[in-house]
């Protein structure tokens, strides 16, 4: 039987069955309701629809389209199976097979879910979504992403109204590279590094907000990955709102190897095996906090500093790098720097020249230095 919609369902179940069922059934939401489909059989006895073949359920500004498809009118549930659509004005849910409440407007979704609302999507092997506040409960190789960024991980609350998620456990975010900031789009170094990604990983949680600008906060064991450096901390922080990435609590930052320059073409190729050792020996900073500037890429270390590359370190309680001009500045009750050879500076402040590769000390300096014979 093909019927063109509720109301002529009803009439033709009223025509159907004993008198003492002779009342139509209560549409869903108070006469609100539709159900079209190839084919609909009414349990009177029971109050429920099955709808098979392109079936369409509509209650309020909520439309289902399926396959099959079973209505409780009593509890006011469906359940919907084959090529499941749940669509409202500004929100979208797909799904092999859903059941939703019309009471509370709640899906529950198995088998491959996502979720689409103004550019987001959201992905997961199961999903609860509760349509009125816009908030999803995902787990299974969860996949939150848009144009800008992805995350994922095995358990998701997002709050899509609000634009925030947060991941429980492991979790992987990556902001999409980019133009370089506005004011520095002559700087060759930092167009190439602008249009890589960065990579954020936590094991413990990892938050997300795009409401206006990305910003993403994780914990335990945290991870960056950006071209040109990687670093490990307890927590970190990633704003553009305020310009900067911020890693707390045993920090290490490790500069990678300067083959992605030479990729770029942004330095010429080393001519001499002290200029090829120069570029591929990272450079090892740690600290208790650090700060890096996305916009001008300076960094700022504090806490226990500690800067060594090819068999050299310098130590402080402050470090000071400014990009632009290839310098850093250690400061501190003492600063020491040690070379290869064993000799070693002391002072309470330290001006390197990456530069220039020179260093002045200033305030009660005490040095050594080796005499060859």
């Amino acid at each position: 039987m093909r019927a063109s919609g509720f109301f002529a369902v009803a009439a033709a179940v009223a025509m159907a069955v004993p008198a003492v069922a002779q009342a139509p059934p209560v549409p869903p939401e108070g006469g609100r309701g539709r159900l079209q489909a190839d084919r609909i059989r009414y349990d009177a006895k029971n109050r429920v629809f099955e709808a098979r073949g392109n079936v369409r359920l509509q209650v309020g500004e909520t439309t289902i389209t399926c396959q099959v498809l079973v209505y409780h009118v009593l509890t006011r549930v469906a359940w919907a199976e084959g090529a499941v659509r749940v669509r409202q004005p500004d929100v979208e849910l797909l799904a092999p097979s859903v059941r939703y409440e019309i009471g509370p407007q709640v899906t529950t979704a198995e088998g491959g879910v996502e979720v689409v609302q103004e550019g987001t999507r959201l992905r997961a092997r199961s999903l609860r979504f509760l349509h009125r506040e816009r908030v999803a409960f995902a787990e299974g190789e969860v996949r939150l992403f848009n144009d800008r960024w992805t995350l994922d991980g095995e358990r998701l609350r997002a709050d899509l109204q609000n634009r925030r998620a947060e991941v429980q456990g492991p979790a992987r975010w990556v902001r999409k590279g980019g133009p370089p900031p506005p004011g520095r789009e002559g700087d060759r170094i930092l167009a190439a590094l602008s249009k890589e990604d960065t990579v954020l990983r936590a094991d413990r949680r990892l938050t997300v907000e795009w409401a206006r600008t990305e910003e993403a906060t994780a914990e335990g064991d945290v991870r960056l990955e950006q071209v040109d450096k990687r670093a490990r901390a307890d927590e970190g922080t990633y704003s553009e709102s305020k310009d900067r990435i911020e890693l707390v609590g045993r920090v290490r930052l490790e500069q990678t190897s300067g083959q992605w320059l030479l990729r770029e073409r942004l330095v010429r190729p080393p001519r001499s095996r002290e200029e090829e050792e120069a570029l591929s020996s990272p450079a090892v900073l740690e600290a208790q906090r650090v700060v890096v500037q996305l916009g001008s890429r300076n960094a700022l270390a504090v806490g226990s500093v500690r800067v060594t590359q090819r068999g050299r370190s310098a130590t402080g309680e402050r470090a000071e790098y400014d990009d632009q001009e290839g310098r850093i500045v250690l400061s501190g009750r003492r600063v020491r720097l040690e070379r290869e050879d064993g000799s070693w500076l002391e002072a309470q402040r330290v001006v390197v020249s990456l530069k220039e590769d020179t260093f002045e000390a200033y305030g009660a300096v005490d040095t050594t230095f080796t005499v060859r014979p």
